[in-house]
């Protein structure tokens, strides 16, 4: 009799493993349109993952039982796959990531130079060029640990500069659509954060009648700003959520 009863929390733990696998295919696979899932669809599947297992959780722990760890592994392993097939989401992390590769493989050390000293250089490629201008602090080296540096330097030998692709738009094309804004007689002012000054102010010089209060202002007053704002136009960022 016990037996059959930890027969049904092992088969509750697979199922709650599986809807959780679903949930998370669901989700990789929504962002290969390179865009943004909405908000409702990444929290229903999400909520309703957790409170299975939470149920489940508190199931084995009101009849203290182990949970099984080959079972564990195996969708341990399930989800690393699935998130293969996927891009990040609500998260530009992997900029940096992708960063602190190249300098770990071609300069041996992470932490000895910061991303901003390498703005307005011609030292990076394209490719880099574009994930510097997306690092979040470029100011600071790097705040990541020995071990994670080698899994950013194992990625950037495999493919350099890599996340499928980076979900990033080109300056030069900023540039075009600001300029083409600014002659159908629209204000154009280019947001950014505090470490974000430099960049933003070599995209204004090149878009006429633009004004740069990248780092002049708070939270708060840029989201009032864009309150009042006709459009936007950004990368996959913080202002676009």
């Amino acid at each position: 009799m016990r037996s059959e009863i930890h027969t049904v929390e092992q088969i509750a733990l697979v199922f709650v493993g599986i809807c959780s696998a679903l949930a998370y295919g669901y989700l990789a696979f929504s962002t290969r349109d390179f865009d943004q899932p909405d908000l409702a669809s990444f929290l229903v599947p999400t909520a309703g993952c957790a409170l299975l297992t939470i149920a489940v959780a508190v199931m084995y722990q009101r009849k203290q039982l182990q949970v099984s760890i080959p079972i564990l592994l195996a969708f341990a392993v399930l989800f690393r796959l699935i998130a293969l097939f996927g891009l990040p989401i609500f998260e530009d992390d992997f900029f940096r990531y992708l960063w602190d590769g190249r300098m770990l493989v071609e300069t041996g050390n992470p932490y000895g130079i910061t991303p901003a000293e390498f703005f307005g250089t011609e030292l990076l490629d394209e490719k880099f060029e574009d994930i510097l201008g997306q690092i979040n602090y470029p100011h600071v080296a790097t705040i990541y640990g020995p071990v994670c540096q080698w899994i950013f330097g194992l990625a950037y030998l495999i493919a350099p500069g890599s996340v499928w692709p980076t979900k990033r738009w080109k300056e030069d094309k900023f540039v075009r659509v600001a300029t083409e804004l600014a002659r159908q007689g629209k204000q154009v002012l280019i947001l950014g954060a505090p470490d974000e000054r430099e960049l933003c102010e070599s995209i204004q010089k090149k878009i006429p009648n633009s004004f740069n209060v990248a780092g002049h202002l708070s939270i708060v007053e840029s989201m009032m700003l864009l309150s009042k704002s006709t459009g936007l136009i950004c990368n996959d960022s913080g202002a676009m959520h």
